[in-house]
This record gives structure tokens, sequence and C-alpha cells, in this order.
């Protein structure tokens, strides 16, 4: 979970991190000695909001680490050469538009180049990545605006 306040007995919830969500840290690692627990003050890619999370506990718990820069595609979707998507326009019940873009097929692997960022209007989390197949660059969506996911960090 994300706390608003260093000390974790005056701090409130800010918010819970989902398994594999990708954090920025600002500061820290910070040891808190009344708890015996490391601490880093961080931001949460997908959707801006900061507060300090426990990286591990005091019995040595690992809840953070720090990741590769690397992405596997588990659901197909599309490489884009923009951010924004035009499909995001199109109301519900509508046919989607065809957006062009390389496809992305299961399995393939991606280097971040900008990491996931929530796309405000279509509510799209993507990420500017370059694929290891054959070395193309632009945007790819990892997680939908239902929470559906398509690409996720590797361990």
């Amino acid at each position: 979970a994300l706390i608003d306040v260093f000390p974790v007995t005056t701090s409130k919830p800010q918010r819970k991190l989902d398994t594999r969500e990708v954090v920025e840290v600002l500061e820290g690692p910070v040891r808190d000695t009344l708890t015996k627990v490391t601490r880093v003050k961080c931001r949460a890619v997908r959707d801006n909001v900061e507060g300090w999370a426990t990286v591990s506990s005091n019995l040595g718990t690992v809840f953070l680490r720090e990741g590769k820069p690397s992405f596997k595609v588990v659901k197909e979707t599309i490489l884009t050469e923009e951010f924004q998507l035009e499909a995001e326009e199109k109301k519900e019940g509508e046919e989607e538009k065809k957006e062009e873009g390389k496809k992305l097929k299961l399995g393939e692997v991606l280097t971040v180049i900008e990491w996931p960022r929530k796309e405000e209007k279509s509510g799209l989390v993507r990420m500017k990545a370059k694929v290891k197949s054959d070395g193309s660059t632009g945007w790819v969506t990892t997680m939908g605006n239902q929470g559906t996911v398509f690409a996720e960090m590797l361990p």
C-alpha cells in the first residue's frame, strides 16, 4: 500500500499497489527505526499517486524490488507511433477504428523507453518501448481501461 506520511503510526493509506505495478522511487530507502521496516517515497507510474511504500518487512519479507526495464506481451496488442490512440474517440457500442500499427504477438519482449503512464482521455496505460525481436519502437498499451493486462513486467 501507499501511505501518505513516513511514520506508519500517523499515516493514512493512499491506495493499494498491485502485483507487478511499476513505481518510481522519489526518496529513500529509509529505515523506520520504530517498526524496523524499510520504506521508499514513490510515485505509482500508472496514475501518479505518491506515497510511502514498504520495501521489506522487519522479518525480511520483500514487497518491492528493482525491476528490469523489460515487459512481455501477455495479450495481443499493437505498437503505434503516437501515445494517444485514435480509437479513444469512439462511443460505446460503435465499431473501433482500425489503428495503424504493428501487431504484437503473445510472448514478444519489449524494452522500456518511457515507463507506462495513463493516457487521460482513454484511460489506457501506455508505454514507449522497443521490440526486442526486430528493434521497432513505438507506443504499446500495457493495461486497458477496464484492467485488462496486455504486457507485464518481466521478473
